[in-house]
Formats: C-alpha cells, structure tokens, sequence
C-alpha cells in the first residue's frame, strides 16, 4: 500500500463525503366530497407514492427515502399539509434507518399544518437507530381551530433480531405544535455519548430498547383519552409500559419497550382503536401489515 494511499485511509474522518439530501412537499385538498392530491413536489432523495384504493378508503400517501437510510451529515425535510375538511394519511413505505456516523448528525425536519376540520394522519414507521448513529429529529406542528390530528415517531435501538447492541450515539427528538396559533406543547427527547447505560436508567427508559410517542391533537382529546381507556383489553404486552398525559388539546402516550416487537404491536392496536374512533372506515395503511 502507498504512503499516500494510507494517509488518506487515516484520515477519512476529516474527508468530505456525498451527502443524502432530500425535499418532499406534500398538500392534499377537498374536491367533489372527497379528499385528493393538491400539490407534490420532490427532490433528492424523498419520494412520495399514493397507492390506489377502494373508492372510500382513506386517502393515502406513502413516503419513499431511495437513500436507504440516513448517516452523518444527510438532511431531509418534509412538509405536509391538509386542507380544509380533508383527510389523509402520510406514511412511509419501511422502517428508516439511522447509520454509524463519523461526525456529524443525520437531520430530519417535518413541518405538518393541519386546516380547519381537517383529520391528519401522520404516521410514518418505525426509526432504527444503529450502534454509533447520531441524528436530530424535529416535528413543528400547526393544527387550525377545528382540525385534528394524530401523530407518532417511534425509535428502535438495534436490532433485536441480529442481537444488535447501540453502545454510543445520539438522539434529539423534539416536538412543537401549536393548536389555533397558540402553543399547546412541547417535547424533547435526548439521549447522547454513553446510550447503553442511559437506557438502563430507570428513570429514563427502564431497559427499554423501544420508545414510541403518540398524539392526538383536537377540541375532543379527553374524548379520545376516554374512549381509550375502554379499549384498553389485549394492550398488556411483557416488559411493555405505557402512559398517557391529557393536556388542553392534546393526548400524549409513550410506550417504553425492552422488546421492539411488543412496542410496535401495541402502537398498532392503539392508532387502530383511534381510527376507528374517529371514522370505522380509517384503517391503518397496509405497509404497516406487510
């Protein structure tokens, strides 16, 4: 091997790599009773699909990153927005993954609004976090007077089945929504340098290698928190807690999770119950079940 060729392997930390950009910009609209596609604009490495379905079903957009995942120094944005008296769905079409990074953080930036009577559903799946990773995710919401919406992000460390450890890395998982130009809350997540031992905390994550957040923003969330705590038969998993705030506006629920499984098949059941809640028509979109 060259003197020269070994520096540079040396020093690959200091090179400048290609990065994963991408753009999505998603708008929905009512016309003619029903809810359709307004506007779709995409760059980089954000894709958008809307599958065909049943005359009646929910209208639904699946997400595409064509990167394949996410490392340091990738930046993606996306923005979706529901018109008056629309509802759709925005999902993704597979797990995003989060990979060892050299240095910097991967990025992740969603903007959702939300119009009056609007029912918005963003409900991407899951976020897997490798050993080393490091990424910032922030969600800025806007939900106008008589809109609703209901919302998760979950993250995965490692995975179970390839008895994958996260050691180190980084995570700042941040929420913002503000309900008729006021701000009804507010949410940050962070875990940095030393992950394995934060996660044991009992205080911060009990042994869980899943965490899962789910929101319901609108004028009936104490109805939603009400109905659900009816509904609550066939959500005791092992080694799987959940808990629920009820703030003006806004249900909050967490699962923690020491089995990835566990958490994703509770998460399931809950968005299901509150679809149907809110319309026995909505159910989950169909890469959730694949």
């Amino acid at each position: 091997m060259s003197s020269l060729l070994a520096d540079t392997l040396h020093t690959e930390d200091i090179i400048a790599l290609p990065r994963a950009q991408g753009s999505l910009k998603v708008s929905f609209k009512q016309s003619g009773g029903k809810t359709k596609l307004d506007r779709l604009y995409q760059q980089g490495c954000l894709k958008a699909r809307f599958p065909n379905l049943e005359p009646k079903a929910l209208k639904e957009g699946v997400m595409i990153n064509t990167a394949g995942g996410l490392t340091d120094g990738d930046d993606i944005y996306q923005k979706i927005r529901w018109g008056k008296q629309t509802s759709a769905c925005m999902t993704t079409q597979a797990a995003e993954r989060i990979y060892l990074s050299r240095q910097d953080n991967a990025t992740i930036n969603t903007k959702l609004v939300v119009e009056e009577e609007a029912m918005a559903y963003w409900l991407p799946q899951e976020t897997i976090l490798f050993d080393g990773g490091r990424f910032v995710r922030n969600n800025q919401v806007e939900v106008a007077a008589g809109g609703r919406l209901l919302a998760t992000e979950s993250l995965i460390f490692g995975r179970s089945a390839m008895n994958e450890q996260v050691i180190s890395g980084h995570v700042f998982d941040s929420w913002r929504i503000k309900y008729d130009n006021q701000l009804v809350f507010a949410d940050g997540f962070s875990l940095s340098d030393n992950m394995a031992d934060c996660l044991q905390n009992k205080i911060i994550a009990h042994g869980a290698k899943a965490i899962a957040t789910l929101i319901y923003a609108g004028e009936d969330a104490a109805s939603v928190e009400a109905y659900l705590k009816t509904q609550t038969s066939g959500l005791e998993y092992e080694q799987t807690y959940l808990g629920s705030s009820l703030l003006p506006k806004i249900l909050h629920i967490r699962i923690l999770s020491e089995n990835p499984e566990y958490m994703r098949l509770a998460l399931m059941k809950l968005i299901s119950k509150i679809m149907a809640h809110i319309d026995e028509t909505h159910i989950l979109p169909r890469v959730w079940l694949c």
